[in-house]
């Protein structure tokens, strides 16, 4: 994730419950499409049912198809949301997020309500990276520092 670029989501309701019958047809119409199309993610291509949990995931937290698509992830066969989407959600909700450092050692966060003077703070290190098992694999060892980033950023907004 870049700092100098911020993903926008929507603020309008989420969809819970299951789509409704003229929803699903729509929704249906899509998959096929997309399931055919080179843009979707390489791991999704070919896969209509899986296009269609990450769509409905989307849309139960208000997430429209095409950013579901690119920012909700299958790993380990769970939909996860990427910690830029995570940002997006929690920013438009009643908080904010502040990056107070970020190396290629650490990055520290601070996490707090909007309008409040009390604030949480979330680092996560290099260090950490080893004890979990992460710092050996390349995409961490080729972008520590944006790796390190999501992984404070998914935690405060966890949290």
């Amino acid at each position: 994730m870049s700092d100098s670029t911020e993903l926008v989501v929507p603020n309008v309701p989420a969809a819970i419950g299951p789509p409704a019958a003229g929803e699903w047809i729509a929704l249906k119409e899509q998959v096929d499409w997309l399931a055919a199309s080179s843009l979707v993610p390489r791991a999704l291509r070919g896969k209509p049912s899986d296009i269609m949990v990450v769509l409905l995931a989307g849309r139960e937290v208000a997430v429209p198809p095409v950013m579901a698509l690119s920012k909700i992830h299958v790993i380990e066969g769970s939909p996860t949301m990427s910690a830029e989407l995570m940002l997006a959600l929690v920013l438009r909700s009643d908080h904010e997020l502040t990056i107070i450092t970020t190396t290629n050692e650490q990055c520290e966060v601070e996490a707090r309500r909007r309008r409040s003077e009390t604030s949480t703070r979330f680092t996560f290190t290099m260090e950490d990276a080893k004890t979990a098992g992460l710092a050996s694999k390349d995409v961490w060892k080729k972008n520590p520092a944006a790796m390190l980033r999501a992984r404070a950023i998914s935690a405060a907004c966890r949290a």
